[in-house]
């Protein structure tokens, strides 16, 4: 079990990595470190604008990486936008909904859902 306490307060990421989407949801500045950008998106790509739409600041070297660092320059004002286009819902209601789903049998609107169970027989 991990305290929250202990978790970083910044973020330095690479291309890959899920925590982009914890730390946003957490509003925490982050760097981006990616000196191989265009030979990913020339071999992989994205499912988005990555460069329109990643959640902090841009880096390409170590220089950039540095000088972002000691300027405090994380660029949080793009993480709202991230948030937004990756999250529907961001009210702390996550496990109310599963559980009225799931449970009570209800959808968000407050409808009651059929069994798919027994729908099928």
């Amino acid at each position: 079990h991990r305290d929250l306490h202990s978790f970083p307060t910044r973020r330095s990421s690479d291309l890959y990595s899920s925590v982009t989407f914890e730390f946003s949801l957490l509003n925490k500045p982050m760097l981006f470190f990616t000196p191989d950008l265009q030979d990913y998106v020339g071999t992989r790509g994205f499912y988005f604008h990555y460069d329109e739409l990643v959640p902090g600041k841009i880096v390409d070297n170590s220089q950039k990486l540095i000088q972002a660092i000691e300027t405090k320059d994380f660029e949080e004002e793009k993480i709202p936008k991230f948030k937004e286009y990756f999250f529907t819902y961001q009210d702390g209601n996550a496990s109310k909904r599963i559980i009225d789903y799931f449970v009570n049998k209800v959808d968000e609107n407050g409808n009651r859902i059929e069994d798919v169970h027994n729908a099928k027989r």
